[in-house]
Parts: structure tokens; C-alpha cells; sequence
């Protein structure tokens, strides 16, 4: 009974055993075969059968050694017999008829241990062969590639923390890190971290984040420590590997020692910063030197066409003056002007209205023309109208186009069609108008500057003068006796002021010519000749000085005449302005003090105390002998005082007016006189002169104006 049992159990032990091989044998890619120990095929499977050229029935019962070609046959009839002597499994590399195979032999052994049978599973592995053969080529070259490089090379793994863990490193990254080989380096530093500066592991962790986002790591600086303990800096260049999930594994990565590049960029850009710095310091320095050469040109020509102006403008001046003292007939008079204004001022038209008491108008008395033109056919322009325009426009009236106001109904309409620009300057006797010089262009807008402003300014002053003197002298001529005496004063005026403006025009304007031409003509040689700048230098500013004074010259010439700026802004601006006229003439410190002079007075009384104290002073500066002087006013609703007082050498009155030493007295006491007023001197020798005059006027209500 008991061998019954056990006999039915070594069956279906059996039956197990050969399900199994039967599974194993119908494995698709496998060789399978059941060999007993003489090596006769039990049991195979259709994969050998084909390796084989044969069907597997066809290999049942047969010699494995028999259908093998002899070299393989002799190969594995030894590994066979090697199971069967020591009863354990060997694997091994088969190179079969068709390529390489990866065999299995194994022995099945019965219950008492002995091997019955031996099962061999083989698999192609030819191809797998020969990828591996290439990746150890590949590796090779890779290595050798590593190895070559000139840089350091590290490829490490990424935990998930992000710490770098070596696992390539080549010769020169280890000595990069003052280590003799790679196998020091990875045994000293497990990680990358440990090669860094600590104060860099944010910025290296950042960079590592950074490249998971591009996949690359480009141009990044770290501070580095060697074996020895220095630093460098070290720049990296590379890329992140990821996994088959997408997932970063490790990170590839070229390094390299730029601690000397840095240092020759930064000084690199430090020299390139001094160079800069430099290039910009002399750039401005060019830049101040263009603008002084600019601006030196710049004086130079305005000095010149300055210079010519005034020159033709004091010329102009002078004619006018000569002109107008050489006659005291009005209309002789005003023809001079006109002429005169016209050869100075490029206008094509210029005129002179002159005032008539019995109609209270503005008449066209004389003009200068360059074109042809009916001046006379134009209309008297009434006084009160004539006041209003001066009112509204200014004491200059200029008009850009007389057709845009009213005004050129009056004064232009019938003279011509064609008149576009009107200048008109009212002339003034005592505050009150007496005519105007009146200029216009035709067929075409044209301004005057204000050089020639300044020019019509002093001929209408001049203008004025002349016309006071003609009036002066047609109002006396009923009076033979008054006629003999006025025109004898008139006639010494006239020769004075000749006299005056002869020696003046000679003796100062001539000779500042003369001077400034020489100087013209020695900075002319001196350009020519190619002298040093300094020296042309130092000419040019002779020339500036000298061009000044002829200005100065010009301008007190036209002031003494009769200064403007009396009418127009009245006694104690004009005082003062002529005290420090005066201080920078003669250097005498003139201490004026004033009182009670916020109203305008007459104007006749205004010039005669202009004139007293312009007289007074003058005087001080030729016979006092002092350094200062001073000149007090004071006035009241009805009187106006004034009073010069030196502490000079002073001198007798007695002796000096009975010698007809005395004109100037004589004149300032007739000025007082005949403007309502007094004039007493009180001096002796070396007691210095206290002169005091005083004005007695009744102030009408249109002349109350605010200074």
C-alpha cells in the first residue's frame, strides 16, 4: 500500500515537472531543450527547432552533439559534462552558428539526488551584445574625451533635496581643486556643496532651481575653495539630465577657473572708466576752449559792427548838430535833419511835423523822400489826437503796418498807397510837444533796431533843441533891440556849443578813431604775421576799451546836449544818473541828498536846476580841488531849492565877476532868473563855494505827476 502511495506521487510530481517544461518550452524568444545524460534530445521547442533548419519532432530522440557544428558542439558537450560531474547550473556566453547566446544549463536530479536529466535555456543576446560592446566603446571615448578637456567636467545626482552627489569628475576638475586625482576629490567631498563658499549655496540651490526651468545653467560665478583652503572664483556652464518622467536625475557640468579674467576685466574697465573719465575731461575742456573761441569771434565782430554803428551814428550825429546850429530858420533846419536821418537809418521816407498854436495841430512841414510821394496832401493831425496816440503806444510810436490803425488814415493814406512801417518820435520843449520826427517804409515791413532808436532819440533831443532856438528867434524878431541882444546870445550859444561839440568830436571822438584805426591796423599786421594769440589778445581788448570810451564819449556828448531822460522821468532821476556820470568822470564823490521831490515840477524850472547843478559841478571838478562834494534838494508844493557846497580852494566873487571872468555864473544866474527863481554864491579863498538857488512856480494840475 505504502509503495502504491508513493508511486502516485512521483507521477503527479511528474506531471508538475513536465507542465513546467512544456510552459518553459513554449517561451516565444528562448531555446529550450530536456537532454537525458548520453545528450539525446527528450524534449525541445519549435524556437531551436528553427535555429536548427528543422521541426521539433524531427530533433526528438537525436544527439545534441550530433547536429551542432563540432567547435560549438565540443563547447557546450563541455559545459555539459562540467554540470554532470559537479550537479550544479552554469551560465554561460554560447556563440552560436547565428550569434551569441546566453545559456542556461541544469541538471534535474531524482529523489535520491542523482541527475537524470539536464534542461538547457538559451537566449539571443547577439544584439544586446553588440550594444554593449559599443556602449564600452562609447565610454571609452567618453572618458578619453573627459580626460582631454581642458576644463574641469563633473556630472552629479540630484537627491531631492537638491544636493549634488559626484559621480563623473575628470583629472582636471579634481586638480582645478588642488587635488592630485579624482578618486581623492570623491572621497574628500561626497557633494558639490562642500566645494562651494557657504555664502554661495543660496545662489548655487537658486541657479540649480533656475536650470530646471530651461534645462541649462549658463555663465555662473561662484566663490570656490581649493584642498589648501584658497578661494577662486569658478564659472559654470552646463545642463540638467531628466529621467524618462521627466524628472531632473543630475546635472552636467563644465567649470572652469576665471578668478585672473575677472581680475583683468575689472581692471579692464577701470582703465576703461580713467579712459572715459579722460575722453570727458578733455572733451570738455574742447568743448569751454570751442565756446571761448565762439564767444571771442562773437565779441570781436559785435565790437566791430558795434564800433561801425556808432562810429556812422556819432558821424550822423555830428552832422545833424553841425547842420542844425548853422541855421535858424526852422524849415532849413528840419531839411537838415531829414537828410541827415535818412543817409544814417536805411527808411525811404522821413518827415518833420511841427506844432501850430492857432489851429492846436501837428502840420508836415518838411520831408526827405526816396521814392516820389505827396507828403504835403496829408492832414493836420490834432494836438489832443496826436497825445492819445502817444498815450497808447508810447513815447515812440511804431507802427509795423500803418494799415492795421487808425493812425494811418492821417498820416499816410495820401502821401502813398505803398507805406507799411511808421516810426513817429514826438519832440518835446518844456514837457510840452512841439513836432515829431516821423520816418516810414514803402513796400515793405521794416523796424528799427535799437541802435537806430537810440540815434533818433539823440537827433529828436538835438531836433528840439534846434527848433526851440528857431522859435526862440522868430518870437523876437519884432523887437529890433531884444532881436540884437537875443541874437547875439544865441549866436555866442551857437559858437560854444560848436566850439564844445568841435573840441569834444576832436579832441576825444577824433583822436579815439585815430587810435582805434592804428590798433585795427596793428591786429590786422598781427594776424597776418601769425603772432601769438596773447598778443592779438591783448590788441583786441585796447580796441574793446578804447570802443567803450568812444561810447561813453558819444553818449555823455549826446546826454549834455539835453538828456531825455529829463522829460521823461524828471529832475532826481536824471540828477542822479548825471552824479554818477560824473563820479566815473572825474572821480569826485558827489553826496546827494533830497528831500520832498516825489512830484514833477515845470519844466522849465526841471532844466534850469538841471543846467545850475550841471554847471556847479562842473565847475567844482575844474577849480575846486576836492574829492567829494555835495548837492542837496528840497522842494515844497511851490518852491524847489538846491544847493552845492565844496570844501575847495574856493576863490573872490568880487574880483572874478568885475574881471567878465564870470560867464558861467553869469548864465546860471540868468537860467535862475528866467525860470522864476535866485541863484546866491557864498565863497572866499580856501573857504571853499556854497552856491544856493531857489524856485518859486505854481504847479497846474496837468503837470502833477508822479515822478
Amino acid at each position: 500500500m505504502h509503495d502504491i502511495t508513493d508511486r502516485k506521487l512521483l507521477e503527479e510530481r511528474l506531471r508538475r515537472d513536465q507542465r513546467v517544461m512544456l510552459a518553459m518550452a513554449n517561451a516565444p524568444n528562448d531555446i529550450f531543450c530536456v537532454l537525458d545524460r548520453a545528450g539525446t534530445i527528450l524534449m525541445t521547442n519549435q524556437v531551436m527547432a528553427r535555429s536548427l533548419d528543422r521541426q521539433a519532432d524531427e530533433l526528438i530522440g537525436l544527439c545534441l552533439w550530433d547536429i551542432l557544428p563540432k567547435p560549438v558542439a565540443e563547447f557546450r558537450r563541455g559545459v555539459f559534462n562540467k554540470v554532470l560531474q559537479t550537479g550544479l547550473a552554469e551560465r554561460v556566453d554560447d556563440r552560436g552558428r547565428f550569434g551569441v547566446y546566453d545559456s542556461w544549463v541544469i541538471p534535474i536530479l531524482d529523489d535520491q539526488g542523482e541527475i537524470i536529466q539536464v534542461v538547457i535555456v538559451a537566449r539571443d543576446v547577439t544584439e544586446h551584445k553588440k550594444i554593449e560592446v559599443a556602449l564600452q566603446e562609447s565610454e571609452k571615448r567618453y572618458r578619453a574625451l573627459i580626460e582631454a578637456s581642458p576644463d574641469g567636467i563633473i556630472y552629479y545626482d540630484l537627491d531631492d533635496d537638491m544636493a549634488g552627489h559626484h559621480r563623473i569628475i575628470n583629472q582636471q576638475f579634481a586638480t582645478l581643486f588642488g587635488y592630485e586625482n579624482a578618486e581623492e576629490l570623491i572621497k574628500t567631498h561626497s557633494s558639490i556643496n562642500e566645494l562651494i563658499s557657504e555664502q554661495d549655496h543660496p545662489r548655487l540651490r537658486k541657479t540649480i532651481q533656475d536650470g530646471l526651468q530651461d534645462g541649462y545653467i549658463r555663465d555662473v560665478i561662484l566663490t570656490a575653495r581649493r584642498k589648501n583652503g584658497s578661494v577662486f572664483q569658478l564659472e559654470v556652464n552646463g545642463s540638467m539630465v531628466f529621467g524618462p518622467d521627466g524628472k531632473p536625475q543630475g546635472y552636467f557640468g563644465i567649470c572652469r577657473d576665471v578668478t585672473e579674467r575677472i581680475r583683468v576685466q575689472q581692471e579692464l574697465i577701470r582703465a576703461h572708466e580713467t579712459l572715459e573719465q579722460r575722453v570727458l575731461e578733455r572733451t570738455a575742456e574742447l568743448q569751454t576752449l570751442n565756446r571761448q573761441l565762439h564767444k571771442e569771434i562773437y565779441l570781436r565782430k559785435a565790437a566791430e559792427d558795434n564800433w561801425k554803428h556808432h562810429a556812422l551814428h556819432s558821424e550822423a550825429l555830428a552832422r545833424v548838430a553841425s547842420r542844425a546850429n548853422a541855421h535858424l530858420d526852422i524849415n532849413a533846419v528840419m531839411e537838415a535833419i531829414c537828410d541827415e536821418v535818412l543817409r544814417a537809418i536805411p527808411f525811404s521816407i522821413c518827415s518833420v511835423s511841427l506844432y501850430r498854436e492857432e489851429d492846436d495841430s501837428l502840420h508836415i512841414a518838411v520831408y526827405a523822400s526816396k521814392v516820389k510821394v505827396n507828403y504835403f496832401s496829408i492832414p493836420p493831425i490834432p494836438r489832443p489826437q496826436f497825445e492819445e496816440y502817444v498815450r497808447q503806444l508810447g513815447p515812440i510810436i511804431t507802427i509795423p503796418d500803418v494799415e492795421t490803425l487808425p493812425l494811418s488814415a492821417h498820416l499816410a493814406t495820401a502821401a502813398t498807397p505803398n507805406i507799411r512801417t511808421l516810426v513817429i518820435m514826438p519832440f518835446y520843449h518844456m514837457g510840452e510837444i512841439v513836432g515829431s520826427l516821423n520816418l516810414a517804409s514803402v513796400g515793405e515791413i521794416r523796424l528799427p533796431t535799437d541802435e537806430e532808436l537810440d540815434l533818433l532819440h539823440a537827433i529828436s533831443d538835438q531836433a528840439a533843441l534846434s527848433l526851440t532856438n528857431a522859435r526862440l528867434f522868430e518870437r523876437v524878431s519884432d523887437s529890433q533891440a531884444r532881436l540884437k541882444i537875443l541874437t547875439e546870445r544865441l549866436v555866442e550859444v551857437q559858437e560854444e556849443e560848436k566850439r564844445r561839440l568841435a573840441r569834444e568830436l576832436h579832441d576825444e571822438i577824433g583822436q579815439m578813431l585815430t587810435s582805434l584805426s592804428l590798433n585795427l591796423e596793428i591786429v590786422s599786421r598781427s594776424v597776418e604775421a601769425g603772432e601769438a594769440k596773447s598778443i592779438i589778445q591783448f590788441e583786441l581788448e585796447r580796441i574793446r576799451w578804447q570802443v567803450k570810451q568812444l561810447l561813453d564819449e558819444v553818449r555823455d556828448l549826446s546826454l549834455n546836449l539835453l538828456p531825455a531822460m529829463l522829460d521823461d522821468l524828471g529832475l532826481l532821476p536824471t540828477l542822479l544818473d548825471y552824479s554818477q556820470r560824473f563820479i566815473s568822470q572825474t572821480g569826485i564823490l558827489v553826496n546827494l541828498s533830497h528831500r520832498g521831490l516825489q512830484e514833477r515840477f515845470p519844466p522849465q524850472v526841471e532844466i534850469a536846476a538841471y543846467r545850475i547843478v550841471q554847471e556847479a559841478l562842473t565847475n567844482v571838478a575844474r577849480h575846486a580841488a576836492v574829492n567829494q562834494v555835495d548837492v542837496r534838494l528840497w522842494a515844497t508844493p511851490q518852491e524847489l531849492g538846491l544847493q552845492i557846497e565844496d570844501q575847495g580852494v574856493g576863490f573872490d566873487l568880487q574880483k572874478v565877476e568885475s574881471a567878465y571872468k564870470s560867464h558861467g555864473i553869469a548864465g546860471m544866474r540868468e537860467r535862475a532868473a528866467n525860470s522864476g527863481g535866485n541863484l546866491e554864491i557864498e565863497t572866499n579863498p580856501g573857504k571853499g563855494v556854497c552856491l544856493t538857488a531857489e524856485f518859486q512856480f505854481t504847479r497846474p494840475d496837468q503837470n502833477q505827476e508822479s515822478v
